[in-house]
């Protein structure tokens, strides 16, 4: 089945609007995981907001989500293939566990430290569902050519 340009252009704005959404998620994230201080010995101390940790989080969050379109979005001559779902699965499996292990899995680090590991297993959340509706989507247009 040939996909006219509009139904094309449906299904990218889709894809953009569902990165945006997922951007937007990632940020608010970190900015929440911000208000959460580390632990610390001294009850009487003042801890301030972490400004810089923050937008370095945000910044970070930000470059992932670039990435992820990036993959997501090549050719764009092209609909949205289960393939490159795959591919961008893979890609943030390995820095879910590569931020696990080497950050997020330490203890008693400042909120925001925590925010990318959580923001990779929504977006990794988020590849599986896209995953499934391109799966449906095949067989529907199968069953209804086949």
């Amino acid at each position: 089945m040939e996909i006219s340009p509009k139904m094309h252009l449906t299904r990218r704005g889709g894809t953009i609007g569902s990165l945006g959404v997922l951007w937007a998620i990632g940020l608010i994230i970190s900015v929440q995981g911000g208000m959460v201080p580390s632990a610390t010995r001294n009850p009487n101390r003042v801890i301030t907001y972490p400004w810089r940790g923050v937008v370095e989080m945000c910044l970070i969050i930000t470059a992932e989500v670039f990435v992820l379109g990036w993959i997501l979005m090549r050719p764009r001559e092209q609909p949205l293939q289960r393939s490159r779902i795959g591919i961008a699965f893979l890609f943030l499996l390995v820095l879910c566990i590569g931020d696990l292990l080497l950050f997020s899995g330490a203890t008693d680090l400042p909120g925001y430290m925590y925010s990318n590991a959580l923001f990779l297993l929504v977006a990794l959340a988020l590849l599986v569902v896209m995953f499934l509706v391109q799966s449906l989507r095949r067989l529907k247009t199968f069953n209804t050519t086949g």
